[in-house]
């Protein structure tokens, strides 16, 4: 039997039966693939008021914002059945979300922002996101991952297909920037499956070299092979696999820069910056006449908030530490992550979950077995092949953070450092320029490119 076969199984348990658990796909990552693709409309003709309300916030808000605040203001109160489907569920979370954004903003920074939501949407929302497991406001997994649908009379393949469901602008610039970020997110699907791959990988290795170990004095099958029967797999035929994922999982994140890059084909900076920010400090009313509720100051869409990326430091095993802004503000963004995908990251949390939840948590970590490799006196080629494809595949993300660096700087830190130089006694230097969720961005970013860098091997 292969190489290729005797993974098979391991695969298969994957792709059918863990990653669904998390809405997870192995062709899409964290976003839904087609076959499962975001619901467009509600099967309860009930909560369509909430759909053509968000279908008309770009006409509304351009006659005037008491237009648009006015016709959310005259929603009737309404909830999600109970039996609904989870798209429909995440329809309501993004069209909810996305109207109660534009509420608060308004057309403009300059036309008046206010900062109390009706209760008509503040109520729903929270429900909602209750539900969901995420913040009651916008969020990363809105534009990046739940706001898309496919129009097939427009290409025969299907990333031309892609369009937005609901928008602020109905600007190509906006759904530009939403669509790009989704292509990110689909290109990491096929790097998220290897590295799980990788980590399964590692336990068979680790039970191979136990196994070898026990029976050494009376097994001599020389130092590197650990044959095993014919049906099992033998520990160079493991590393070798280990390689071979590696490589895919450096392919895939490589995919992932270059839709990033992207970015620049089709999204105005100025637009991005003075159109697509959203502020924080929000009032949510518990009581029809708004005089009970909670001032709620949420993180606001981030790229921190990206399961998909924080999967492949967790994978790779690239520690931000807590000591400087990349560690908390790495635990903060998970926070806005869907339930079950936050829980991937906190150990403690998975201990109350079932069984096949918890299966999943410990396949994150499997880089402490590559180190223990460069402990060794002399390595095998296949133990080397897993030594380079480990480094390469980091050396990979670190390429892919250099990118959003480069892509930050053009559409937030340059922007910004303009407006600063154009306020009096603004700030020129980029210490003081916050990102969405609040962090020191120019710090931050580079904190996390390095930290990836320092996470390569030396021995390859």
């Amino acid at each position: 039997m292969s190489t290729a076969n005797k993974t098979q199984d391991s695969f298969s348990i994957l792709v059918n039966s863990v990653l669904p658990e998390y809405s997870i796909s192995h062709l899409t990552g964290f976003a839904p693939p087609k076959s499962k693709a975001p619901a467009v409309k509600f099967s309860s003709p009930s909560l369509d008021p909430w759909l053509d309300v968000s279908l008309k916030i770009a006409t509304l808000l351009t006659e005037s914002n008491e237009a648009f605040r006015s016709g959310v203001e005259k929603l009737p109160l309404l909830a999600v059945p109970d039996s609904a489907p989870i798209e429909e569920w995440r329809l309501a979370y993004t069209v909810l979300s996305t109207v109660g954004a534009a509420y608060i903003w308004g057309k403009d920074p300059e036309s008046g922002i206010v900062d109390k939501l009706p209760y008509v949407i503040a109520c729903p929302l929270q429900d909602v996101a209750d539900a969901l497991g995420v913040e009651p406001g916008l969020t990363y997994i809105v534009g990046g991952i739940w706001n898309h649908q496919y129009r097939e009379e427009r290409s025969s393949e299907e990333d031309g297909q892609l369009d937005t469901i609901v928008s602020f602008t109905d600007a190509p610039d906006e759904t530009h920037f939403n669509l790009t970020t989704l292509r990110v997110e689909r290109a990491g699907g096929d790097g998220l499956l290897q590295g799980l791959i990788v980590s399964q990988l590692v336990a068979r290795a680790i039970r191979l070299t136990m196994s070898a170990s026990h029976n050494h004095n009376s097994h001599d099958h020389g130092p590197h092979s650990h044959q095993t029967p014919g049906n099992l797999m033998s520990l160079d035929e493991v590393h070798q696999a280990m390689a071979d994922a590696f490589h895919k999982m450096e392919t895939s994140i490589s995919q992932c820069t270059v839709e990033l890059s992207k970015m620049r084909n089709g999204c105005g900076v100025d637009f991005f910056y003075n159109e697509l920010s959203q502020p924080n400090g929000v009032f949510y009313p518990s009581s029809p006449d708004g005089t009970k509720g909670e001032w709620l100051k949420l993180s606001g869409a981030t790229a921190g908030q990206s399961s998909l990326f924080q999967a492949f430091d967790a994978l790779l095993m690239v520690v931000h530490p807590n000591n400087q802004d990349q560690g908390p503000f790495a635990k903060k963004m998970r926070k806005a992550m869907p339930g079950k995908q936050y829980i991937l990251f906190r150990p403690s949390l998975r201990e109350n979950l079932s069984p096949d939840y918890r299966h999943f948590g410990p396949q994150l970590y499997s880089a402490g077995y590559i180190q223990s490799l460069l402990s060794k006196p002399e390595s095998s080629p296949g133990e080397r092949a897993v030594i380079g494809g480990y480094n390469a595949t980091v050396r990979e993300l670190e390429g892919f953070r250099n990118e959003h660096i480069k892509i930050v700087t053009l559409y937030v830190i340059g922007p910004a450092r303009r407006a600063q130089q154009t306020t009096a006694g603004g700030a020129e230097d980029d210490s003081q320029m916050r990102g969405t969720g609040g962090s020191n961005l120019a710090r931050l970013l580079k904190g996390m490119r390095d930290d990836t860098k320092r996470t390569t091997l030396e021995r390859e």
